[in-house]
């Protein structure tokens, strides 16, 4: 797609084909555009994404960090353009116009998952180097995950030794 505009259009007749109710909220830059919304299309102008969001199934997005509101949110997102959550397993990938239809459906059946949460958790350990410290106990200031509160995500805490 050229723009979110262009997606809006595409997606607004899979959501005709297929019964969905689509909430489209423009970038907030590009409000003031004013362009011919689809008849079966909900405009919100102004709101809190993070309200839109939890009152939203999916959450699609072309290249906004939406993603990352919707993932912290634990909703389930589907990514047609990329940024950094691109192959990260924390969300779903439609990156072919072809497989939009039954990503977002497969998005809508399973929702967030555990293992996309897993996974999310991941990059944000990775984008944030996030680091369990320990020395063994010699200093005040330690940051990370305690060894008793990594449970199912141990395997995934990178640790660095000073």
């Amino acid at each position: 797609f050229n723009s979110s505009y262009d997606a809006l259009q595409y997606l607004s007749i899979l959501a005709k084909k297929k019964d969905w109710n689509l909430i489209y909220k423009p970038h907030p830059l590009c409000i003031s555009e004013e362009k011919e919304i689809p008849d079966n299309v909900i405009l919100v102008k102004n709101c809190d994404i993070n309200e839109l969001i939890d009152i939203s199934d999916v959450t699609v997005t072309i290249l906004s960090q939406v993603g990352y509101v919707s993932t912290i949110r634990k909703k389930a997102t589907v990514m047609l353009g990329y940024i950094q959550l691109k192959g990260k397993g924390c969300c779903y990938e439609a990156f072919e116009k072809e497989n939009i239809d039954n990503v977002i459906e497969k998005a809508i059946v399973e929702g967030f998952t555990k293992e996309q949460e897993k996974q999310f958790l991941k990059h944000i350990a990775q984008m944030t180097k996030y680091y369990l410290y320990d020395n063994g106990g010699q200093q005040e200031l330690h940051f990370g995950r305690s060894l008793e509160n990594l449970g199912e995500y141990e395997d995934e805490v990178y640790y660095m030794g000073i």
